[in-house]
Formats: C-alpha cells, structure tokens, sequence
C-alpha cells in the first residue's frame, strides 16, 4: 500500500523555518507504523493560506489521488487540509471518492459518524483560532494609526508625496504636489475628468508607476481627501467568501480611524468640497438618466468585435454604439462602427428569439441532427484511451518504483514522469468529453423533451417580462449578438443542464451544448429580411 503526505505552512517565511520538516518527519513515521510506502512523488509542501481551497498543492494531491498512484493521504493534523470544517469534509470526501483514505497524525481517523463529527469540531476550532488571530492583528493595526501611522504597506505611494522610512510619514514631493493642484483647477473649473487625463499625458505627465493617465485614476485623485491632509484608516470592511474572492463594505463614520499627522495637506479644504460638488452634479445627472439598454453585454462590434454598449445622444436618444469608437486619454478611437438606433435594434434581436422559443421544432430538428451524426463510434474509441491511459499510469509507476529502488535519480524521474502525466491528462480529458457525449447521445429523448419543456416554459411567460426578465431570458438561452448599424446576427445555444434547471429537473452531466442556431438579418430598418438557421 502506497501513500502520499500533504504538508502545509501558512506563509513563505514558516516555510524556510522547521515546520515542514517536522510535518514531514511525524507524517513519514506515522506512514511507517501503518506500512504504507511513501511515495515520494506524491510528497507535497506547500506555503499557502489555509482558508482557501484552490491551492495548488491541494490541486496537485488530488490528481495524483485520481491518478490511482496512492493509497492513503497523511496529514500532520486536520486544520492542515482546511481551517473552513466544511472545506475539511468535501476535501476528505473527494479523496476518499478516489479510494484514498486521509490519516491525520493528531486527529480523529475513524470512519463513523462520530470521527466525521469531531473532524467537523476540529476544523471548526481552527477557523475560530483564525477569526481570534484576525481580530488580534486588526487591533494592532488599529493602535498602529491611532498613533500617527498607516500600518499597511504603501506601494508606490500616493502621487504628489514620498515616504520617509524613518519617520514613518509621507512628504510632499514638490514636482508631483505641483500636478496635483493643476488637476483640481482644471476639475473645479469644469474640465471633464477624460480631458484632464488627455491634457497630463499631452503635455507629458506620467502616474506614479509611470503610466499613461485614465480617467479613472483622475477621479481617485480628485476624491482622495488625502491631500487636504486629513488621512483615514479603516474606511472600509473586507469580507473573505473562500476562493480568493471578498466583499467590500463601508464602516460608518464612528468606526474609522483619523491618522493624524501622517500626510501634509497639498490643496485647501474649500477646493476640496468645490470640486466634489461639480463631480457629484455630473453623477448625478449620469446615474439619474431613465435610459436602460437591454442587450448591454450581449452584443459584440461586426467591425472590431469589441463590446457594443448603450449610448444616450442629445439626453434624448437611445443608441449602441462599440466601444472602441470612444477615444481615452491614454488612445484614439480604434473603431469607426456607425451608431445602431436603440428601439430597432432591441425589438429586432428580440423579435428572432422570441420566435425561436414559440417555434421549438427548429431546435429539436437541430438536435436530432446532432444525435444522428455527432455519435458516431464513441465505444471503441473510449475503449482505446482507457487502454492508452492505463498504459501511461503503469508507465509512471514503473517510474516511480525505479525511483524507490533508488535505481533512478529524482532529476532523471522528473524529466520522464512529466510529459506521461500531460499526456494522460490531454488523454484523460478527451475520455472525459467522450464520456459525456456518449451520455447525452443515449439520453437523446430526454433532452428533446427538455428543451421543448424549457421553451414552452418561457413562451407562456413572455408576454408578461420585464426587463430583468428578458435579460435572465438571453442569459439562460446564451444568446450572442454580432452586429453594425444595417447588419446583425444572432445566435442562441441551447444547453441541457440549463434546459434541465430551468423545468426543475437535475442535468445531471449533461452540461454539453450540443446546438447552436443563428439568424441573421440585412437590416434592423427592414422587415423582409434574409435569414439564415445553423
């Protein structure tokens, strides 16, 4: 029996500590006392935060689980898998759906409902230790800038200042103090925040970091009460969702901190507030404006094929218009795609889906033509890559063995073992593909009926959506718009999985698209007009 260690440290500095060292010391002798055999491919080390599963050593154990090259998984202790419990539980679920069974040096290892239970506590007892370790360190940061001090790392800094590393402070930098003040002239004297981007780059005023100057970074500046020297800590909240993701939100007033001292004033508090009155009208009036534009999104330029957005001319008339016809501060227009009459376009495109879901038989007739000539063979060419990729797997154990007889070095199995791996896992996901085409092909029936279901189903309702509603409508139906002003098409691809949610039923893993029709027409003025179904 064959097994394989995961080892775990939270940052790169524990890493080049003894942590991982002990980990594996304890992990290989606990290996030993159950006989397993370590394989030393599947040893893995890893200096990656806990709260998250997508690591890439987790990654990496996991296929060499599915590869079949192990056993057992051991581990020094549960919160090295995860410090999230339920994380902990789907980690060793997964592992264990490939036969592998996960051994914890200190921790529970039975498979009953109470090892899983007190896993469960253990896992939960580390994410609380984590939640106590956050909000010691927010503490501290906060002591940190009630004494004068941004505890966090400043980057490049803020344009217009440097930092002294010795008093710990920011210092007007006068070259950069001097750009400053003529971007809020310009702001407080009306000038759009585009052209105060294109007057800094025209007359050769770089950003910090050296780039060209946006919009966007204009509109941070003017909103960053930084330079009247009033400096905050803790404005806002983050939230971590798992996966690298997180929410934001603001802290109300009583909640942040004032860091006095910390950066001196460029520009007046008066020119401060006179500049975000004439921002917040030019807001106003934007956010304010009733226009909607329904296809936003979903429409692509027939010329460039950059996004196509809504437009509002004259405050009165509703167009699309590609975006790269906009010239930026940093590049001309790139795209001279005519504006596309909004009502027109919208009714039109509509107009060719609707149809579709009243007329259900064309994706129906689609499907079947699929099913008749998408099948093929699949059984004996899924017969042959299992062999093939059995084959490979044998190869990399033979490796692996050599390895452990120490009759190979390591330099010599890495440069044998990594193209066996990519080549099985090119093969493995051409199985996998088959697999599913194969699964779709014998549920053929099934997904007729499915996607029958699913328009019938927003056929009945189409006389009574709103705008979300027709929005969520494209969505589920992946409708795509290519188009110029006199020239549009338009594609619907029909999905089962999503057929399958949308009347209530599971997909399963029927989650391939296995039709697609298009439409197109000459102009949206016209309305006899050529059409064409793919």
């Amino acid at each position: 029996m064959k097994a394989g260690l995961y080892l775990r440290v939270s940052t790169e500095q524990q890493a080049q500590g003894t942590s991982l060292e002990t980990q594996e010391a304890e992990c290989r002798a606990e290996a030993v006392r159950l006989e397993y055999q370590v394989v030393d491919e599947a040893v893995v080390w890893e200096h990656y935060s806990g709260a998250y599963v997508d690591r890439p050593g987790l990654s990496q154990l996991q296929a060499i689980a599915r590869s079949g090259a192990i056993d057992a998984v051991v581990v020094h202790a549960p919160d090295r898998l995860s410090r999230n419990p339920l994380d902990l539980l789907n980690i060793v679920k997964s592992l264990g759906d490939c036969s592998v069974r996960v051994i914890f040096v200190h921790g529970y290892n039975e498979d009953s409902i109470e090892g899983q239970l007190l896993t469960f506590v253990q896992g939960y007892a580390a994410q609380k230790e984590r939640a106590q370790i956050a909000e010691r360190s927010m503490r501290g940061k906060q002591a940190v800038a009630r004494k004068g001090r941004i505890p966090n790392g400043t980057g490049p800094g803020l344009f217009g200042y440097d930092y002294d590393l010795l008093a710990k402070k920011r210092t007007v930098k006068d070259e950069e103090a001097a750009v400053v003040r003529l971007i809020f002239k310009w702001a407080g004297e009306g000038v759009s925040r585009n052209q105060i981007a294109k007057r800094l780059n025209d007359l050769g005023y770089r950003t910090k970091r050296g780039f060209l100057w946006e919009a966007v970074g204009v509109t941070r500046l003017l909103r960053n009460r930084a330079y009247t020297g009033v400096q905050t800590y803790g404005e806002k909240r983050y939230r971590s969702l798992g996966g690298g993701r997180r929410s934001i939100t603001k802290r109300a007033e009583g909640e942040v901190i004032t860091v006095e001292g910390f950066t001196p004033p460029i520009i007046s508090q008066e020119v401060f507030d006179l500049v975000q009155d004439k921002m917040g009208v030019g807001q106003a009036r934007i956010t304010g404006s009733p226009a909607q534009y329904l296809l936003t999104g979903f429409v692509r330029c027939a010329e460039c094929g950059s996004s196509v957005s809504g437009s509002m001319l004259a405050k009165k008339h509703r167009y699309y218009r590609c975006r790269a016809t906009v010239p930026r501060a940093s590049r001309p227009a790139t795209c001279h795609a005519r504006y596309i009459p909004a009502e027109e376009f919208e009714d039109q495109v509509l107009e060719m889906v609707f149809e579709a879901l009243m007329n259900p038989e064309v994706l129906v007739s689609e499907l079947r033509h699929h099913f008749a000539t998408g099948g093929g063979n699949l059984g004996e060419e899924m017969k042959g890559l299992r062999r093939e990729i059995q084959d490979l797997k044998g190869e990399q154990l033979r490796l692996i063995d050599l390895r452990q007889k120490d009759m190979i070095d390591q330099d010599l199995l890495e440069s044998k073992i990594a193209p066996l791996k990519a080549l099985t896992d090119e093969k493995q996901g051409t199985l996998d593909s088959l697999e599913a085409q194969q699964r779709l092909h014998d549920s053929a029936d099934q997904v007729e009926q499915r996607v029958v279901a699913m328009c019938n189903q927003f056929s009945e309702r189409i006389v009574g959506l709103k705008f979300d509603g027709i929005r969520a409508l494209l969505s589920a139906f992946g409708v795509k718009v290519v188009a110029v002003k006199g020239d549009l098409s338009v594609t619907m691809v029909v999905d089962p999985a999503i057929a399958a949610l949308s009347v209530g039923r599971s997909a399963g893993d029927d989650g391939e698209k296995v039709t697609t029709i298009e439409r197109t027409s000459a102009s949206p003025h016209e309305h006899s007009r050529r059409s064409r179904w793919a």
